[in-house]
């Protein structure tokens, strides 16, 4: 492994590899670089993946130092470019990744095979939510991996950039299904001859870097769906190794990529049509649009966007919610909190900061009296990673500012910002309250005409312990399912802020089952909208025919 610095040029000696200029190779891939290129072997009768190395002037197919277990990988990222492989073997000289999908043209699949020596760092998190390798490689091998899995150096589409310290693209990042003891140990002595290059990361720097790339595709995906993407195919050539002398060479094994010519190629071309499916509520101003590239959110795996949250966060106050609770709460947009905290060049700095913070805002609620309302619910997403904050009883603020609410008041009706969060992180940011207690503040100044400071004291914070998320992608999901438990009993969570109780609030095969839900619900709604629409049409041409005044 190398040295910290990118560009170091230490290298561990390698296998050598003979081979006789003359010998007709055929039937066995073999794997022989000398060049930096990256090398694509098509191997005619070679079973599939098969790599066999010739090591003195003798075939091997059983390199001990190199056979290694096949882990199984949920998802692996170059960089900012996502996507799914066969697995990963790992042993003390290699990491080998099966069946790589070539970016803009998935049907051709590579294994890419990256010597310990050709990376710079290796980094792991290992915690009870997700076992992940992170790994950053030398220019040799950054080279073949962006050239063979066809990524942009241009950032103007997927982008693996190990160089950029601090970048949001400068890892492989391999999200493993388990991690067994033999491997990790395999590791562990790869770690001990160079233990200045192995990082823990905690879940969180992991699960964000994974959402900056999750953020990088959806980006891209947005910006091609009019593109025409048939040309993106590579050409692929036999390729076999000849050599002008017929004498022995030495050459050093390096990172190699191969074509996997064993793997179906699709015949069917991604398809990037946007059709808007659902908008609802119908004939509401503020409708949220769903349309099939907001439908693709709802796969496995996926993170769920704005479109998502917004749409059932409206069908949770319109159709879940007892009407005795529903009129009494207001869900704000989802991009108000990123719009409140977020602050911009052009402010004038000779304001306070809740006379800025405020100005951002303060159109967002000029219908309504939040301060009528028992709760305010506002989605909030910070790096990348979405949570919930739940304002209870804000009016009550000004009762117990005159006459101590703290002593009057039932304890359920105690004024509080509860903070629900799947990852459990958002009591690490104590800062997140300071834009919410601004708005309010200003809010109140403006519709009440007094002015009320809606400080810790008066409106303290709460991270009650509540049910977590077991992978990376569900964030979005919990947040919708917070939400519904909470309106079907408030009372219950603010006589159980402190308790263990929250923890088992509800079950997480709810979770499970909460992406086809939300599929079906939005299949059942647009289906009665397409009947509904119908039944006027035909109401219309009835009345047209008899010559009536038509309906308005």
């Amino acid at each position: 492994m190398k040295s910290s610095s990118f560009y170091g040029k230490s290298r561990s000696n390698a296998d050598c590899i003979d081979i006789d200029g003359d010998d007709d190779i055929r039937g066995i891939k073999l794997v022989a670089n000398e060049n930096k290129s990256p090398v694509i072997v098509l191997g005619d009768g070679a079973s599939v993946g098969e790599v066999i190395e010739c090591v003195g002037n003798e075939q091997s197919e059983e390199n001990p130092s190199q056979l290694s277990e096949t882990l199984n990988v949920k998802k692996v990222y170059f960089g900012t470019y996502g996507c799914s492989i066969k697995g990963l073997q790992v042993s003390q000289e290699f990491f080998k990744f099966l069946n790589v999908p070539m970016n803009m043209d998935t049907k051709y699949k590579l294994h890419i095979t990256i010597p310990i020596s050709e990376l710079i760092e290796i980094s792991s998190c290992i915690s009870n939510i997700e076992i992940s390798l992170l790994l950053r490689t030398d220019p040799t091998s950054t080279t073949k991996i962006r050239e063979g899995i066809k990524l942009n150096q241009d950032k103007n589409g997927h982008f693996y950039s190990p160089e950029e310290e601090g970048g949001k693209a400068r890892y492989i990042i391999v999200v493993l299904e388990s991690l067994p003891l033999k491997i990790w140990k395999s590791i562990e002595k790869i770690i001990e001859k160079e233990n200045s290059f192995h990082q823990k990361k905690t879940f969180t720097d992991v699960h964000t870097l994974i959402l900056q790339a999750e953020r990088e595709i959806d980006k891209l995906k947005h910006s091609k769906e009019s593109e025409e993407i048939a040309d993106a195919s590579p050409i692929v050539k036999r390729k076999v190794p000849r050599f002008s002398s017929p004498k022995t060479k030495q050459m050093k094994v390096n990172t190699v990529i191969e074509l996997d010519d064993s793997c179906d190629a699709e015949s069917e071309s991604p398809s990037f049509a946007n059709e808007i499916i659902l908008n609802y509520p119908p004939d509401e101003v503020d409708s949220i649009t769903i349309s099939d590239y907001d439908m693709n959110c709802l796969q496995e795996e996926q993170f769920l966007n704005d479109s998502i949250l917004g749409f059932y966060l409206k069908y949770i106050q319109k159709n879940l919610t007892d009407e005795s609770i529903a009129s009494k709460i207001y869900i704000f947009n989802t991009f108000f909190y990123g719009k409140l905290s977020k602050s911009r060049k052009s402010e004038d700095m000779s304001r306070s900061v809740a006379e800025r913070v405020y100005d951002r805002v303060k159109n967002w609620t000029k219908c309504v009296d939040i301060f009528e309302k028992d709760f305010l619910i506002i989605p909030m997403n910070k790096n990348y990673h979405w949570f919930l904050a739940i304002v209870c009883y804000p009016k009550l603020v000004s009762e117990g500012s005159k006459s101590g609410w703290r002593q009057t008041c039932k304890r359920e009706h105690n004024p509080c910002i509860i903070y629900m969060d799947s990852l459990g992180i958002a009591r690490e940011r104590p800062r997140l309250s300071e834009p919410i207690r601004h708005f309010l503040s200003m809010e109140w100044q403006k519709k009440k005409g007094t002015q009320l400071t809606f400080s810790k004291a008066a409106l303290p914070d709460h991270y009650p312990r509540v049910p977590y998320q077991t992978n990376t992608t569900d964030c979005g999901l919990f947040v919708l399912q917070y939400v519904e438990q909470f309106l079907k009993d408030p009372n219950f969570v603010l006589n159980n802020l402190a308790s263990v109780k929250l923890e088992e609030w509800f079950p997480l095969s709810v979770i499970d089952t909460k992406r086809q839900h939300l599929r079906d619900l939005i299949e059942q709604l647009r289906d009665e909208s397409k009947d509904f629409k119908m039944e006027r049409r035909q109401m219309r041409a009835v009345l047209i025919q008899k010559k009536l005044p038509r309906e308005t």
